[in-house]
């Protein structure tokens, strides 16, 4: 007697059927779709905005926070049309909250960091290079590339 092939359909009838899947090929479609039209329609917003000229780089700090929010708000919109709630989209109350503001203020001193670090080169007169968006659009203008 083999105990491999008697292990492999005791195993298999101990296995649960697998739920439905929570984002059906058509609700994933429908998702991509309607991301793909609010990074279209920011995209388009931020360029009639300020057409790459001075204050670009405001403006595409508002327009990701705003692609993010329509991210979020497609991601919730079709969770709820499928009945699943906040835990169902894999949100749930940590054990402990220092990881999560450790990750965030961390994130945010890199950010500082790079500006500084950015500012204190062009301070000093070391040519910046592709570090800066400000140095981009300004060797882009002297060059009349858009």
């Amino acid at each position: 007697a083999c105990y491999a092939p008697r292990m492999e359909r005791a195993s298999a009838a101990a296995i649960a059927p697998a739920p439905p899947p929570l984002w059906p090929w058509r609700d994933l479609g429908a998702a991509g779709a309607a991301s793909v039209v609010a990074f279209a329609a920011i995209a388009a917003g931020l360029w009639l905005a300020v057409g790459g000229g001075e204050g670009a780089t405001g403006a595409a700090v508002a327009a990701t926070l705003a692609f993010e929010l329509c991210l979020a708000a497609i991601a919730f919109a079709f969770a709820a049309r499928r009945g699943a709630g906040l835990a169902g989209l894999g949100f749930a109350r940590p054990r402990r909250w220092r990881p999560l503001a450790a990750a965030w203020a961390g994130a945010y001193l890199i950010l500082i960091a790079w500006a500084a670090a950015v500012r204190a080169l062009e301070a000093l007169g070391v040519p910046a290079g592709g570090l800066s968006v400000a140095t981009r659009s300004r060797s882009r203008r002297a060059t009349g590339c858009r």
